[in-house]
This record gives C-alpha cells, structure tokens and sequence, in this order.
C-alpha cells in the first residue's frame, strides 16, 4: 500500500482516513473528500494532530467525484446511509429516517458508488460500508452495482474472528454486536478488472 494513490469517500472526521495513512508508511498520497468545507478543515486539523503529512482534504460532492481527472489505486467509499447500525449512540435516528429517506439514500449511495468505480484503476481495489444493517443500503446496492458493472467482482475480506459478525450471500460482512461494543456496520471489498 506504499506509494499508492488512494481516495477516501465522505471522510470527515479523518478517522479512516488516518488509518489508511498510516497502512501506507505515510508515503504515498491520500485523497480525502468532503462536500462540506467545516468538514474539510476537521480532516485537515486531525491529520495534523497525527503528524500524518500525505492527506490532501478536498470539497468536491462525491456524486461527481469521476470528474476530477485523477485514477486511484485504491478508494473508500463510505456512504452517507440511514445509521440504523449507530442507533445505540444516536436514537433520533429511529425519529428521522422513514421509508421514503432510506429509498433517497441507496440512489445517493449507487449515485457515489458508481462515480467512484469511474476512477478506480484497471486491478484496483474498492471499500464499500455504511454504519447502517438494512439490506436495501447494504446487500441490495451491491446486487444492483455488479449486475450493471461487470467489470467488478467480490474480493475476499479477512475478518478477525473477534469480530461478531455475517457474511451475506455476495461476500460482504455485516458485523453484528448485540452488546454496547461496537457499532454495527456493513463492509464489501470489491476488485475492479476488465469487462466481461
């Protein structure tokens, strides 16, 4: 991972971020993208904080984020998603999602998902996740994605087996904690190759 170019999708706060920083010695560049500017400087203030020095924050709507030039080798994409898997930490959420905000929700994130699969490189890998446990968000999209990108195929991920969790029918991992751990989140690896 070392000298690689890697996008990280709706970064803020920068915690992935750091950590995809520091897998890569810190040598190499990564991309952090936000489409709120206050977002951009947290990223950039918290890198700081870590003596992380590879981290560029940009503003740019990842809707739109294949239009910037730049192929990468590897991107993150965690989407914005109805947080049904924090409701632990935030129960408003139980109050502000309904069935017609978590149907805007999975076209926003096919929306990201397929910008982001634009700019991945020819053998590149892509992170899929939400911090959300509904299919429609998680399985579903990515039954609809690879049904329409055939040039994609599911990577194998590894799991610690600490981690309480499913695998779902595609290959992507649900974890699971029924007690106040951790939060619940979905996460798919996915490789990009040549069309079939």
């Amino acid at each position: 991972m070392p000298n690689e170019l890697v996008l990280d999708i709706c970064a803020a706060p920068g915690g992935k971020t750091a950590v995809l920083a520091e897998e890569m010695k810190n040598s190499g560049e990564v991309i952090a993208i936000d489409i709120h500017q206050h977002k951009i400087k947290l990223i950039d203030t918290n890198m700081k904080k870590l003596g992380i020095d590879i981290v560029k924050a940009i503003v740019i709507d990842a809707k739109n984020v294949n239009k910037q030039g730049r192929k990468f080798d590897k991107i993150l994409v965690d989407v914005p998603c109805s947080g049904y898997g924090v409701i632990r930490k935030k129960p408003e959420i139980l109050y502000s999602k309904n069935r017609e905000s978590v149907e805007e929700l999975t076209k926003l994130q096919l929306e990201i998902l397929n910008s982001a699969a634009d700019i991945l490189k020819d053998g590149g890998e892509l992170i899929y996740s939400t911090c959300t446990i509904t299919d429609e968000e998680n399985t579903n999209n990515i039954k609809k994605f690879l049904e329409e990108r055939k040039e994609f195929k599911v990577e194998k991920l590894y799991i610690p087996e600490n981690v309480s969790g499913d695998y779902d029918n595609l290959g992507g991992f649900c974890i699971n904690y029924k007690e106040e751990i951790m939060d619940n989140f979905y996460i798919i690896k996915l490789k990009k190759g040549e069309k079939c």
